[in-house]
């Protein structure tokens, strides 16, 4: 029968592990591991193989008493040794997050050997995840001077480059990378993902659908697939999309989220309101949710009553938020109850005087209640932050049409800047032309409304209205 002693035990215990590990064969990978960590090392060799089953297994604080034997000892040790226990002790401390501390093994490392490129490397993840991107492009760039395809380092760089928003510099990182290494997978997901930030939503699309061809389910290319697809308004494919990842964790705050804003793009309102109601079961303080059916239950249900149970629920949690206090006066507003409405959207101003929306809001309220002359002053305080503030302008068009003032023709046209096509605007563009006698121009929008809708009964008459006027004002 063989004798092996324990450094011997070590090193095969250890190397059955990583190989299991490789393979795929994680619990039997873990009994081999399991037996190192079991034997008290002898040699030095044998606390760094120790140490790293150590943190294989997750026990980084034990890993790290390991390497440490090997560096307070008072022997004189041999390089190769101290190289790496400081290279493992800063993989175990940046797995318990010491990202500073980590950083100064790979220092370590690096008065030893000047030109180690996994110390270089390694201190450049450390800066990065401290986000000092600059600090740890500049280690990557030391790695890159010894070894230009070096590809950890050229894939690390590219990420601090996208962290610290520099897209196009991160992308021909990227592309390096896969012109080395064309099976990289996570290159193509990250190149995705800049492409994604560059909002050239098609391109990155093609990028995640690399990445799930080889791993269909690699739930960051689906999440930002997802994405890509809301932003191209391909609302089926993201409720597709946005079903088969609340498959996988129905508990997926954002996702809920993202599906109930695509299905309000499909005017499914309800089961907008359903998706909200779902996040308010995870969260019942998500603002985000309340504020979202607030509002729903408004713009498109016409629902002001839960308008308003939603916007209380927010006020209870934050009675500053001023969004919630301008839903709540629109709706007050909807209910005819003026006062109400002044009462919240005065307290939103007073938090913020330069709170458009509230002051928007405010407007609305005495053009409802006909003070015309006001509500003119409070849309003016909006455009006066917004110029284009379509809803104030619009506003001002319809009151100044009301007042028959044809300064209304100047707001119309402002809308109509904006949208050509918006077939109301020109009905009321074309009633305020006939009125000032500009029978031609009048007809011009009526024709154009009736190019988009041959149907309409409104343009038609108005047409022929327009018509009559002219042939009466040549006779």
């Amino acid at each position: 029968m063989v004798n092996i002693d324990r450094g011997s035990k070590i090193l095969l215990y250890a190397l059955r592990g990583y190989s299991l590990s490789r393979l795929g064969y994680n619990t039997e990978a873990k009994i081999q591991l399991k037996n190192v960590v079991q034997i008290d090392p002898l040699q030095d060799i044998d606390f760094i193989n120790k140490g790293i089953a150590l943190s294989d297994l997750g026990q980084y604080e034990e890993a790290i008493n390991c390497y440490d034997k090997i560096l307070e000892s008072k022997q004189q040790r041999n390089e190769f040794l101290l190289i790496g226990a400081l290279l493992n002790k800063g993989y175990a401390l940046d797995s318990l997050q010491k990202f500073d501390k980590s950083k100064k093994c790979f220092e370590q490392v690096l008065l030893i050997d000047n030109k180690n490129v996994l110390a270089y490397n390694n201190k450049g993840l450390a800066f990065y995840k401290m986000k000092k991107y600059k600090e740890a492009i500049d280690c990557y760039d030391e790695v890159l001077k010894q070894a230009p395809e070096y590809v950890p380092s050229l894939f690390n760089k590219g990420l601090a480059f996208s962290s610290n928003n520099r897209h196009n510099e991160a992308l021909n990182s990227f592309n390096h990378v896969l012109e080395l290494d064309p099976s990289y997978t996570e290159a193509y997901l990250a190149k995705g993902i800049c492409l994604y930030e560059l909002k050239s939503y098609p391109q990155s699309i093609v990028e995640f659908d690399r990445v799930l061809k080889t791993n269909p389910q690699n739930i960051e290319a689906i999440r930002y697939k997802t994405y890509s697809l809301y932003q191209l308004k391909k609302n089926e494919d993201v409720l597709n999309l946005c079903n088969e990842l609340l498959t996988i964790n129905q508990n997926d705050i954002y996702i809920l989220d993202l599906k109930g804003r695509t299905l309000s793009n499909l005017g499914r309102y309800d089961e907008e309101i359903n998706c909200y109601d779902k996040i308010l079961e995870i969260d019942p303080k998500n603002i985000t949710a309340l504020i979202r059916k607030s509002y729903v239950y408004e713009t498109y249900l016409g629902k002001p009553e839960q308008n308003i149970e939603c916007c209380d629920k927010i006020l209870e949690i934050d009675p500053k938020n001023i969004e919630a206090l301008n839903n709540k006066g629109l709706a007050y507003i909807h209910l005819r109850r003026f006062k109400e409405a002044i009462t919240n959207l005065d307290i939103a101003l007073n938090i913020n005087p330069n709170y458009i929306l509230a002051l928007n809001s405010k407007g609305i309220v005495f053009m409802e209640s006909r003070d015309y002359t006001e509500a003119l002053k409070w849309f003016d305080k909006a455009l006066q932050l917004n110029q284009d503030l379509m809803s104030a302008i619009q506003a001002k068009a319809q009151i100044y049409d009301k007042l028959g003032n044809y300064e209304a023709l100047i707001y119309y046209n402002k809308i109509l800047e904006k949208d050509t096509t918006d077939l109301r605007v020109l009905n009321y563009k074309g009633i305020v032309l006939g009125k000032l006698g500009k029978y031609d121009d009048a007809i011009d929008c009526f024709n154009t409304i009736l190019e988009f809708d041959p149907n309409s009964i409104g343009a038609q008459k108005n047409k022929e209205y327009a018509n009559y006027l002219k042939s009466r004002k040549y006779h």
